[in-house]
């Protein structure tokens, strides 16, 4: 089962319950009030800080100017990452949010091999990613102050690539393969917990999948699948 398949799975699950305790709530009787609920109506915003994975790949290819072989290998792919989120609160089960996020730099080590397998040159290609989201947040309160939740929209992230080669001569041709931007937009999912201690304020675990390429830098599609694990502190802003 695909990441994709996996998430979709868990999403639909919890809107099925999402929506089945709407329905049982949406008419109280007279001796049963409404629960004070943990979410009003209203902005919030949130930071999380802590692990993300660029989905780098070992490759190789063919340098057809020179009939040298490239290969990649990935020598950095987990790092510190962190992203700022402002929402806003439709309803007990319902957020639209906005995020930016941030990866530490993922690397490659860079390997050019002649045919008479000498290797002529070494080197790392570098990539920086960050991105911009938007995404509707699907929540289910199991208690007050405890929430379950996921989250699908897009992404759009950006790419930036640069290559250190220890033979200069080698630089324009990697340059032309590996070095530069590109910016896509991708589909993104995310599912977690918080737990809220007060009015104002909750802390979370959060989980984001961005399901990008399948990271083939040497035909110029240098943004992976990328994945946060952060520890999300949320402030919130609704009157009460």
């Amino acid at each position: 089962m695909t990441p994709y398949q996996t998430f979709l799975r868990i999403s639909f699950a919890l809107v099925a319950l999402v929506v089945s305790s709407q329905s049982k709530a949406a008419y109280p009787t007279k001796n049963e009030p409404f629960i004070d609920t943990p979410y009003h109506a209203g902005f919030y915003t949130g930071l999380g800080l802590g692990w993300g994975r660029q989905g780098l790949k070992s490759e190789k290819g063919l340098d057809t100017s020179t009939n040298n072989m490239v290969f990649l290998s990935p020598k950095k792919v987990n790092g510190f990452a962190g992203r700022w989120s402002l929402g806003y609160n439709m309803h007990t089960y319902f957020a639209l949010e906005l995020g930016v996020a941030s990866w530490q730099k993922g690397t490659y080590k860079e390997s050019i091999i002649n045919g008479m397998a000498t290797q002529l040159a070494t080197g790392t290609v570098t990539t920086k990613t960050r991105d911009v989201d938007a995404l509707l947040k699907v929540m289910y309160p199991l208690q007050q102050n405890f929430n379950l939740f996921v989250k699908a929209g897009g992404a759009y992230v950006f790419s930036n690539t640069s290559v250190n080669s220890t033979l200069k001569s080698f630089a324009p041709i990697l340059n032309g393969k590996l070095s530069g931007k590109e910016n896509r937009f991708y589909p993104e999912g995310a599912l977690g917990m918080d737990y809220r201690w007060d009015h104002r304020w909750s802390l979370g675990l959060h989980y984001h999948y961005i399901f990008g390429s399948n990271n083939h830098p040497l035909k110029g599609r240098t943004s992976p699948s990328l994945q946060l694990l952060l520890l999300n502190l949320q402030y919130d802003m609704a009157s009460w």
